[in-house]
């Protein structure tokens, strides 16, 4: 076998003078399974199992000066099943793996407030953003606001004007999403007070009645 160099030079296996071919093969993993030597169109495996091994790889180089002629190099095959000598892992190419940084489009699947005031609106693809936040007003004297209709209130110079802060800061409360403000009516006063209304509509009305009665008694008598 001719190398690049001088025309002599040479790679020869030690030991030998028979010219043959040393066949490998690789299993699914990419390392050597079987070393065989061919000569001609025999082909021969190495049984390691037994003691065999490779033989030597021994290269001389044809050169002048003594100290590196006879130079011999060892190469390291490796044994079966290892990766400890050449290997042949190259493979077809295929996406072994799938970072996504993104996530598909999505439509609005609805809409939530947290106790900061934070308005997220959420998607059908797992997404949620915030689109707003709700301002809290505190008032130096909240006591006295003035009720207005529909559960309003107005400033009046004695409550001062509205101060807005975020949620939960500068002693302000946190927000409720989603809930229903009690009522501060005693029910039990209310029902009872409007059983002792209805007795005392009646009891009027019997009243009425009874006059009514009575005058037209006093107005017989003078027929």
């Amino acid at each position: 076998m001719t190398v690049e160099g001088a025309a002599d030079d040479k790679i020869t296996f030690k030991g030998t003078t028979d010219q043959y071919t040393l066949r490998v093969k690789f299993d699914g993993k990419g390392s050597p399974e079987t070393f065989s030597t061919l000569v001609g169109t025999i082909l021969t495996p190495i049984d390691f199992s037994v003691g065999e091994s490779l033989p030597q790889i021994q290269i001389e180089w044809n050169q002048t000066v003594a100290e590196i002629d006879n130079t011999e190099m060892d190469f390291n095959l490796g044994v079966p099943g290892a990766f400890t000598g050449i290997t042949q892992i190259g493979t077809e190419y295929s996406t072994s793996r799938v970072d996504a940084d993104g996530l598909p489009p999505g439509s609005v699947s609805g809409v939530s407030i947290d106790t900061d005031g934070k308005v997220y609106v959420r998607f059908d693809n797992g997404e949620q953003k915030v689109v707003s936040q709700l301002a809290l007003a505190n008032f130096s004297n909240e006591n006295a606001l003035e009720r207005a209709s529909g559960g309003r209130w107005v400033t009046t110079a004695k409550s001062g004007n509205a101060v807005l802060y975020e949620a939960k800061k500068s002693g302000a409360g946190a927000v409720s999403s989603e809930n229903l403000e009690g009522s501060s009516i005693d029910q039990a006063k209310v029902l009872s007070d409007l059983v002792l209304n209805e007795h005392n509509v009646a009891a009027n009305a019997r009243a009425f009645k009874k006059n009514e009665e009575g005058i037209s008694e006093v107005f017989s008598l003078f027929r």
